[in-house]
């Protein structure tokens, strides 16, 4: 093998090749990978048992993860802009995962995602977050949660399962996040200034994506009354159709 026994510690990587063909060789010295946009997948084994590996990027172009992937890869902080669900990267890193960058591409936190990442403690989620599914948070013992819509989204039962720290909420929305569950749950509730803590990306084919009533389930076009459109940018607007 031609990297056999090669030092590596930082690799770009833009094929659809798995990275195991180099990984495999330099699992105790690679501390740094960038993935380029024509990586779509991450195959079996790519990044698993590189234990100097602390910080990973997950960029938007990436719409399949093995789930062995990242096996046994204690990472620390995790950047992460798929609709997939992390899960399949966390599942392996609960205990060292401290810190988590969530992308305005996503627009949903899929089931288990951090379940039982008993370092991580404080999240800050992105207004393109349109739904958190069940277990996404179970067990997390998150202290600190950030949002910023101005309407509290929809959010599967069984989500959270720690509500014993703070909800921070956009300023003039706490009695409407203190009368909605599972928000509602949240031991204390703080309002902060919100504006211009995530800013959706530009986007010159600007398109909705997705309509939502206030209780957060998904409506027509022709229901009468107050709806939130989820623009494809990750921006929300508001409107009332009468």
């Amino acid at each position: 093998n031609p990297f056999q026994d090669c030092p590596i510690e930082k690799l770009n990587w833009d094929s659809e090749l798995s990275p195991y063909v180099v990984t495999q060789y330099c699992r105790t010295t690679l501390n740094e990978v960038v993935l380029g946009p024509n990586v779509t997948s991450i195959g079996d084994w790519a990044f698993s048992r590189c234990s100097s590996l602390k910080s990973f990027t997950i960029p938007y172009s990436v719409t399949s993860i093995s789930e062995v992937a990242f096996w046994n890869t204690p990472i620390e902080k995790l950047t992460w802009d798929s609709d997939l669900s992390p899960h399949v990267v966390t599942q392996y890193c609960r205990t060292t995962l401290n810190e988590v960058v969530l992308g305005t591409n996503m627009t949903r936190i899929g089931e288990n995602a951090f379940y039982e990442c008993s370092s991580l403690t404080s999240l800050t989620i992105p207004s393109s977050i349109a739904s958190i599914e069940i277990d996404a948070f179970l067990e997390c013992p998150l202290s600190k949660i950030y949002v910023s819509w101005d309407t509290p989204i929809y959010v599967e039962r069984g989500a959270f399962s720690n509500y014993d720290g703070t909800l921070y909420v956009p300023i003039g929305t706490k009695e409407l996040y203190s009368s909605t569950y599972p928000w509602s749950e949240f031991r204390e509730i703080e309002e902060y200034d919100a504006v211009g803590v995530h800013t959706p990306k530009a986007n010159r084919n600007l398109h909705e994506v997705g309509r939502y009533g206030l209780d957060g389930t998904a409506v027509n076009g022709n229901r009468k009354g107050i709806h939130i459109i989820k623009m494809n940018d990750g921006s929300t607007r508001k409107v009332m159709v009468k």
